[in-house]
């Protein structure tokens, strides 16, 4: 019993003192050939005990050792008795052989089933809670040995699916908030999109508008410039003209001075003429009634001479009038030619300024042209950006709804440490 038992437990000193006493009332059993309820009541007991001692393989190989053993107790034990008593014993030995395999086997057996039951209890509980989508059950230390591997397994893939569905239920909820703003924003940005298009008409509008100024703006700075090329050439008359008039004013001052030296030389003659007439005078009183009618003649003479060198002097003054004018006339004449020649010059500049307005209002109505061509364009894409707009605001209000079914979903489950919007948060942000 020792050997078979150290098989089991090689520093057993000896066998325990109520082991040894059951395995001798069973030997006692055996050797009566007693295989009664009484002997597989107590081989029971003995296999109860054995099965919680070791496993299986352990106790065959300790209970082949025992059987050995006893075989050859019997063998020599039974030398002296007849042929009869050793057929006894013998068959004894073997139906205590075979009866202990089947009740320990039995043991083995139930405690195995016991352990499989215990273990499918385990694992099915474990299976239900993840079917509950209970992700914090855990499998204890209390499971039956053979299903270790199985229970760390399990312990190791809800722990991990754990935590993925935690992370999973933070960044949904950051995915439902980020896709709430983007769908916001994207609402926001249609909206200014579709008043950009309505502004980027406007201004179609209005540069429409300018370039048609801009073109009516070349054809007056055109024909502006056509007006200041005739002007340039009525000022270069007006010069020439000038110029005519001041050699006639010159010529007048000539004639003037002419008249001044004629009207000199008729007030000398009239004042000869008025010493003529008092020299008669004076000889017709010497003459007496003789020189009377002569008197007359004289006195006649002087009058004449007096209205003479009258008109004489009025024309004298007159004359000097006239020159003081044509003085004048010259200067202001002068004055207009330096002021035409500068005005020349000032409109022949504003010609030239004209022309280059003239140029450049082309050049400005072409290029408000092509500008007017861009902003069309730009108003098409505008336009198509706004679609384009409205289809993803669609899709994020789509991706929004999806991401609060699958909050929906991931809130099914239940997590240690998580904390998750519950269904009407949810159902508000897919709204």
């Amino acid at each position: 019993l020792l050997s078979a038992y150290r098989q089991g437990d090689a520093s057993m000193p000896a066998v325990p003192g109520d082991l040894y006493a059951a395995e001798k009332a069973k030997f006692g059993f055996i050797a009566r050939g007693d295989f009664s309820d009484d002997y597989f009541a107590l081989q029971t007991q003995l296999a109860e005990n054995i099965a919680s001692m070791t496993d299986y393989a352990t106790y065959l190989r300790g209970y082949g050792v025992y059987c050995g053993k006893m075989v050859a107790e019997l063998l020599d034990a039974s030398q002296g008795e007849t042929a009869e008593n050793r057929n006894r014993m013998a068959e004894s030995a073997i139906a205590s052989v075979f009866a202990d395999l089947t009740v320990t086997m039995g043991e083995y057996f139930r405690k195995e089933a016991e352990e499989d039951a215990r273990a499918r209890a385990v694992l099915g509980k474990a299976l239900n809670a993840l079917a509950d989508r209970d992700l914090t059950y855990r499998v204890g230390d209390d499971a039956p040995a053979k299903i270790a591997d199985a229970r760390a397994d399990f312990n190791a893939a809800t722990e991990s699916l754990e935590s993925t569905m935690t992370e999973i239920a933070g960044s949904t909820e950051e995915v439902s908030g980020s896709v709430s703003e983007i769908a916001r924003a994207i609402s926001e940005l249609a909206d200014r999109t579709e008043e950009q298009a309505r502004m980027l008409e406007q201004t179609v509008s209005s540069v429409d508008q300018v370039s048609d100024a801009m073109r009516t703006n070349a054809d007056t700075a055109r024909r502006a410039n056509g007006a200041a090329a005739e002007a340039t050439t009525l000022v270069g008359r007006s010069g020439e003209v000038m110029a005519q008039a001041n050699t006639a004013m010159g010529a007048i001052s000539n004639s003037s001075r002419e008249i001044e030296k004629i009207v000199s030389v008729i007030d000398e003659i009239s004042m000869q003429t008025n010493l003529l007439a008092l020299n008669a005078a004076v000889e017709a009183a010497r003459a007496g009634d003789a020189g009377s009618g002569f008197a007359v003649v004289a006195q006649e003479v002087r009058q004449l001479a007096q209205r003479t060198a009258e008109n004489a002097r009025n024309i004298r003054d007159l004359i000097e009038t006239s020159s003081d004018h044509v003085g004048r006339g010259e200067k202001v004449l002068k004055e207009v030619g330096v002021t035409l020649d500068s005005t020349s010059e000032r409109v022949t500049e504003i010609n030239g300024l004209m022309a280059d307005i003239a140029n450049r209002t082309e050049t400005q109505a072409t290029a408000f042209g092509r500008i007017n061509e861009s902003v069309t364009n730009i108003e098409t894409l505008t336009q198509r950006n706004a679609a384009m707009a409205e289809e993803t605001h669609a899709a994020v209000v789509g991706l929004d709804g999806s991401s609060a079914r699958l909050g929906e979903m991931v809130g099914q489950f239940r997590l240690s440490d998580a904390t998750w919007p519950d269904e009407g948060d949810m159902k508000a942000k897919a709204g």
